[in-house]
């Protein structure tokens, strides 16, 4: 065995040349070798050329051919084939067949025993179901390769009659669709040989857009897009050798009614308006008719415009025509899936009325209105046009706006109370007459009018006072009417009149004053003065004249107009000045008072009585300009006073002395002092103390940041004398200083004990000696704290 690679004995002593070498493996190869024995002992041995392969002397058939139906029904089915083209050299003892479903890979052997012959029937089969087959052929050498399979072949008949089968319309009466979708019909047929299948609508071949198939169970209609026109009876015809059957099924095709039945008639015509009539559509679209979408085009234009309104019935008005204008009319019939084509008018319409419309109503008034209504008159217009006036229309435009209706209707007579009027709005009314043929011309338009109450001139006010006169003016006063006429009063027109001549207007005042000074009269002329109120509805009546007043100056007292005058403040070197109004004549003598010191023409002070005010002015006021200012003005027919307050602001005054110093502590010592009589006008907010030795020149700051008349000063050398000084501060600046009269010692509060007596020795040794000594009789203020003993040699 080559595989083993060693040589295995297989037979000694064997007689003749030949022998049979058994028990040899199937498909291994072989080496042999031979060596003869004799008395004298082995030969050489003999070795075959090449391996032997051990095995077979012929081979398996080859496949048979592939299956063929022979002959089958719902309960059987027969297959033939050929035998193989070669057996493999050994004879093939039979056949095995093998059957599987055409979804399925699982072969399943379905003879029991070797099928001798080239026939096989298979009688375990189900009604209507597809197998296929394939058969393998056995010799000696054992089973060949299957063979092709064999096509599917269905357990039926192989002669029927054919049938048509509707159960894939699930029980409908008729197929719909809706026109642009897709047309589907599947019918199910069953016949043998498998029949042929025609198609027919209404009797007619099917169009060519109809897509027609069929396999051996089923047949079908598809129309990718449907249309209204494919609405019929389809009839399938099926046909094979065993006979023929036919079957209808009923196909609606849902989609937009058809025209309207013409023609499309217009009668009624008139300016505005007219009637159309027209028939229902023959062809409704396979749905009920909703409605009609009626639509008109001016002549020239490409525009349709829908007329509006619900449109149920073959008839319609027609509504909005411009009159002189020539219409074209069109209607498409309606259903639930769109509208139809539509139904045109076979020439244009010309809008006209048989008659005119009505002139312009006459004399528009508004003689009552109040903050939410205004009533609205007016005259019938000259000509109704030829046809009666049915009644009138009455418009509105506010400023800026558009003309709308008020009223619904129109209405019959010749007046209208329009409501819903907001107070304060500014609008225009105008009237329309309507007969027949429409609304005529408006009228003219009322002035604009302002919602409100009515209201009216307000009532004179009472004869005005003459409360002054000058040399060109006169002084007025006057109370308000009684009367205002129901609506609040804007404001008064105060008239005058010379001597013989004309009332004309001098001055307008607004309601809230009650008094006015005329200006601009010539001296010497005689004039009367009268007032009238106004309101919404204009002046009032005018109240009484007043007496002739001639205007020239009239004696008078001065009087001070201190309403404007205010307290003075400047800082010193600044100027200020003081001007006062005053009235009087003749011009008064001006006195001014400072305290209780009176106020003269100076360098640097100015006093001047003018025409109708009196001015103080000062230059580079000083700290001394200070103080309650008061002028008095005097004339022949009285005198009067005014006071006012001048603050100038400086710097304050050295603080009050003397400054002294207390709790001197050697180191330290507190300085006192009084706060300057003059503050300058400003609060003091600070003090600055400065010291230094007594003799020097040079000034030490101690502290700038002291709020009150004392300060600590510390730091000082016992025993030494010091000069001290004090400055106040405001906003202003800084004071002149306030020094120490005298020099300030700077001690303890106690001075050094007196002599103690003279010591006496008691006791001594060669090296010590022991001293007594009395105390002194002055401790110095304080206790003694101890001694200090001193020796000399004599």
């Amino acid at each position: 065995d080559t595989k083993k690679g060693r040589w295995e004995p297989v037979k000694e002593g064997v007689r003749g040349t030949k022998y049979t070498v058994p028990k040899l493996q199937e498909g291994h190869d072989y080496q042999f070798r031979v060596v003869a024995s004799g008395p004298n002992g082995d030969s050489e041995a003999l070795e075959t050329d090449k391996p032997t392969t051990a095995r077979k002397p012929y081979d398996e058939p080859f496949p048979p051919s592939q299956p063929q139906c022979k002959e089958r029904d719902r309960d059987h089915i027969t297959i033939t084939w050929q035998p193989p083209e070669k057996d493999g050299g050994a004879p093939v003892e039979g056949y095995n067949v093998e059957r599987k479903e055409p979804k399925s890979n699982r072969w399943t052997k379905i003879d029991k025993d070797l099928v001798p012959g080239c026939e096989f029937t298979d009688s375990k089969v189900t009604d209507g179901k597809e197998y296929q087959y394939r058969v393998t052929a056995t010799n000696e050498a054992g089973e060949s390769e299957p063979s092709l399979p064999s096509s599917a072949i269905v357990a039926k008949p192989s002669k029927e009659a054919p049938k048509v089968n509707l159960d894939a319309l699930f029980g409908a009466k008729e197929i719909r669709v809706k026109a642009g979708e897709p047309l589907t019909i599947p019918i199910g047929i069953s016949g043998a040989p498998t029949p042929t299948c025609s198609w027919e609508k209404s009797g007619r071949p099917v169009d060519k857009r109809a897509d027609c198939t069929n396999t051996e169970d089923e047949a079908k209609l598809h129309i990718p897009k449907s249309e209204r026109g494919d609405t019929g009876k389809y009839t399938i015809t099926v046909t094979n050798e065993s006979g023929t059957q036919s079957a209808d099924i009923p196909v609606v095709v849902l989609d937009k009614p058809g025209a309207p039945g013409g023609p499309l008639e217009v009668s009624d015509v008139m300016a505005e308006s007219c009637k159309l009539s027209w028939k229902e559509p023959e062809d409704n679209g396979g749905a009920e008719v909703t409605g009609y979408v009626v639509e008109k085009c001016e002549e020239g234009s490409d525009f349709w415009d829908k007329v509006p309104g619900v449109v149920m019935g073959t008839s319609h008005p027609v509504k909005g025509l411009k009159e002189g204008k020539k219409y074209k009319f069109r209607v498409k019939a309606e259903n639930i899936y769109g509208a139809g084509e539509p139904l045109v008018t076979d020439k244009p319409t010309l809008a006209k009325n048989p008659f005119d419309t009505p002139d312009a109503p006459r004399d528009v008034t508004i003689p009552k209105y109040d903050k939410n209504s205004a009533e609205i008159h007016w005259k019938e217009p000259n000509s109704d046009g030829g046809n009666p006036i049915k009644g009138y229309i009455v418009e509105k435009k506010p400023k800026s706006g558009e003309w709308v209706p008020c009223n619904n209707f129109p209405v019959k007579d010749t007046n209208f109370t329009v409501m819903g009027l907001k107070e304060g709005q500014v609008l225009e009314f105008r009237v329309k007459a309507v007969n027949d043929g429409g609304e005529g011309k408006p009228s003219k338009a009322t002035e604009p009018h302002k919602v409100r109450d009515q209201v009216f001139p307000a009532g004179a006010p009472n004869q005005p006072n003459v409360d002054k006169i000058t040399k060109d003016s006169v002084g007025l006063s006057w109370q308000k009417p009684a009367n205002d006429g129901g609506g609040k009063l804007k404001g008064y027109i105060i008239e005058k009149k010379k001597k013989d001549g004309d009332w004309e207007e001098a001055k307008e005042v607004p309601a809230t004053e009650n008094s006015c000074t005329i200006p601009n009269l010539k001296e010497g002329d005689e004039y009367q003065f009268r007032v009238k109120a106004v309101n919404a509805a204009g002046p009032g009546e005018p109240s009484r004249p007043t007496k002739a007043v001639v205007v020239e100056e009239q004696p008078a007292k001065p009087v001070l107009n201190m309403s404007g005058v205010k307290d003075v403040t400047v800082k010193a070197g600044q100027n200020f000045q003081i001007s006062i109004p005053y009235t009087g004549f003749p011009k008064p003598t001006a006195t001014w008072i400072n305290g209780d010191e009176e106020i003269k023409d100076s360098p640097r002070v100015a006093l001047k009585v003018l025409d109708d005010q009196i001015v103080l002015a000062n230059s580079k006021a000083e700290r001394g300009d200070s103080g309650k200012y008061k002028v008095t003005l005097k004339n022949d027919s009285g005198q009067e006073s005014g006071t006012l307050n001048v603050n100038v602001l400086d710097k304050p005054a050295a603080p009050e002395g003397p400054l002294t110093a207390t709790d001197i502590v050697g180191e330290e010592l507190t300085l006192n002092w009084k706060a300057p009589k003059d503050d300058g006008g400003e609060k003091i907010n600070n003090y600055i103390v400065e010291k230094r030795k007594a003799g020097s020149k040079q000034w030490q700051k101690v502290s700038s940041f002291i709020n009150s008349p004392s300060c600590n000063v510390r730091n000082l050398e016992p025993g030494t004398e010091y000069e001290f000084r004090v400055m106040a501060e405001n906003m202003q600046g800084v004071s002149e200083p306030l020094e120490t009269s005298t020099p300030i010692l700077a001690k303890l509060p106690y001075d050094t004990p007196g002599a103690p007596g003279k010591p006496e020795c008691i006791e001594f040794t060669e090296d010590s000696a022991t001293i007594t000594w009395d105390t002194p009789r002055k401790d110095g203020g304080n206790p003694i704290k101890g001694y200090v003993v001193e020796k000399k040699k004599k």
